[in-house]
């Protein structure tokens, strides 16, 4: 095919995955949880700071103005918008330099096709938010070594004071550019000074984070650094699936670029270099690594490859190629699982059969509930897409460390006596259930995806869920956390009332 072709394929497919996904992919699991933040705006979540939820509310709110009564269609779009403004910032910077119009557009193209940046397209999670603080930290120091104004000390230092407000890996990116800087041999005095001062402006509302986590348990710390479990595909499965997912072919191309060229690198791909070669480090000392923690690597293969004087045409076709036998398969698929033209069985194991079928209902919008009976599961984005669609009182029965907002904005003791209808997923059964309620009964619910199993409770008891279901959670997790901490929410699950 003539290489000219390709540009026009890349945006006609990321054109119609960004539509699919938007109509075809239900706002579910991590992103329903990050949705539902807005729901309760706050200085800190359990598991990461408060950007996400700041801008869930914003977005909420924007909902609610113009009658959208499920929430999630604005935050997609604020996904989008943000996606669209890195390629925009990457294509500008560029320019700047004198590419051509035609390899700036299909540079940006190849990292537009890529799935992991499709994905964010469609999706609010909060990794968009750092891929694009994170590039707009990157070109900021950029420019703050081509001697530019303070302005641009403090737009970097609040864009880099933003990610740290998202997710704590995101600090990843300043250590790598702190070394390109310094390997790079542009550490002047006046350099040093605006960086000094970038991190300093950085630090004030990381500083506002420490406050929080001293006032709530070191909660954000704990679970990030102490009881958080790590699973994937090993260190190089974790990696390949990273690199691929994020960049697509650039991130060889820009090795192959660097040890062709026989010199020291340029900005851009010394700070490619470093960071992937610390995200290997930290997939070593994980034992794994997830494609969420290394977005900026796209923004930043393409400035890298700019560098090099590559026109990105081979990229761009093996990113086209890649998203066109991965993105599409799975949206196709997905579509034919929501129509019930699918079976789940034929896609999904046994053990994940429960959890699909409560996901797509909920999706449908077909869960009966009864009048004044609250609503719990067992899984947080379950919850999170009760919640996002105006079901009353929703809560989380969970013994996983991930997703536990519910320690924090949820007092038990004001649904004593309630009755409940409980969607339980995985392993947990009724026996576990049954302490917590007075009286408990098992019933399935029809759907057109097969039979779903739920849990009727009557007369909650949350003494019993603070002392038998809770506490012994605590003992494992909070109470094992070594950073200390002032105050703590969870006191009356580590000291149970009598």
């Amino acid at each position: 095919m003539p290489s000219r072709g390709w540009p026009a394929i890349a945006a006609a497919l990321f054109a119609l995955a960004v539509i699919g996904g938007q109509l075809i992919v239900p706002v579910l699991s991590d992103e329903a949880y990050f949705v539902s933040w807005g729901l309760t705006p706050a200085l800190g979540y359990y598991d990461h700071g408060p950007l996400t939820g700041w801008l869930s509310a914003i977005a909420i709110a924007i909902e609610r103005a113009i009658g959208i009564e499920v929430h999630g269609a604005v935050h997609r779009l604020f996904a989008l918008l943000m996606v669209l403004t890195t390629v925009g910032m990457v294509a500008a910077r560029l320019r700047r330099d004198g590419l051509e119009r035609q390899d700036v557009w299909r540079l940006g193209l190849s990292f537009l096709i890529v799935p992991g940046t499709v994905a964010l397209a469609v999706m609010f999670v909060n990794d968009g938010i750092v891929l694009f603080l994170s590039t707009v930290f990157v070109l900021a120091v950029e420019r703050i070594l081509r001697g530019a104004v303070w302005r641009w000390v403090l737009l970097g230092g609040a864009a880099f004071g933003g990610v740290l407000l998202v997710k704590y890996s995101g600090a990843l990116i300043f250590i790598a550019v702190a070394l390109a800087v310094l390997l790079g041999g542009g550490l002047r005095r006046d350099v040093v000074l605006r960086l000094g001062s970038l991190a300093l402006v950085a630090a004030v509302p990381f500083a506002a984070q420490l406050w929080w986590n001293w006032e709530n348990c070191a909660v954000n710390f704990a679970f990030n650094f102490s009881f958080r479990e790590e699973s994937g595909q090993g260190v190089i499965g974790s990696f390949l699936v990273a690199a691929f997912l994020v960049t697509g072919g650039a991130w060889i191309a820009v090795f192959a670029q660097v040890i062709r060229s026989r010199r020291k690198p340029d900005f851009f791909a010394m700070t490619f270099c470093i960071f992937m070669a610390l995200v290997l480090l930290l997939a070593v000392a994980l034992g794994s690594l997830g494609a969420n923690w290394v977005v900026v690597a796209g923004p930043l293969a393409i400035l890298a490859l700019a560098e090099g004087a590559n026109n990105g045409r081979r990229v761009l076709a093996v990113n086209t190629l890649l998203s066109a036998v991965t993105v599409f398969p799975l949206l196709l698929a997905l579509f034919a699982l929501k129509a019930g033209w699918l079976p789940l069985e034929r896609v999904f194991p046994a053990s994940e059969m429960q959890l699909q079928r409560a996901q797509l209902l909920i999706d449908a919008g077909g869960l009966d509930v009864s009048e004044g009976q609250a609503v719990a599961t067992t899984n947080y984005g379950l919850t999170s897409m009760l919640r996002n669609s105006g079901q009353g009182d929703v809560v989380t029965f969970s013994r996983d460390v991930y997703g536990r907002n519910d320690d924090l904005f949820v007092e038990f003791d004001a649904f004593a006596g309630r009755d409940f209808l409980i969607i339980p997923t995985g392993a947990i059964g009724l026996d576990e259930i049954a302490p917590m309620f007075a009286a408990v009964a098992l019933r399935e619910v029809q759907t057109r995806w097969g039979a779903l199993t739920v849990y009727e409770g009557k007369g909650f008891k949350p003494e019993a869920y603070y002392r038998d279901w809770l506490a012994p959670f605590v003992a494992e997790t909070y109470a094992k956390s070594p950073f200390p901490y002032g105050g703590c929410y969870l006191d009356r699950a580590l000291f149970p009332r009598g």
